[in-house]
């Protein structure tokens, strides 16, 4: 699943935080496919971040 959804680790900024698009999960199509969480894990527990993306540009992309 993981894979499906493209969770990967962040650079730049970013880094020690991971993101993936949960509208992949299922056959959203590219309707969703901006939707990203951003999250990190701290001491067993999760942290997430909640950014307006539009088009990535937050990343640094």
């Amino acid at each position: 699943m993981l894979r499906k959804i493209k969770d990967h680790a962040l650079s730049g900024q970013w880094q020690g935080y991971r993101e993936f698009h949960p509208g992949r999960f299922s056959n959203y199509g590219k309707k969703y496919d901006s939707w990203i969480v951003i999250y990190t894990i701290n001491h067993n527990e999760l942290i997430l971040t909640l950014v307006t993306t539009g088009d990535h540009k937050i990343l640094g992309r």
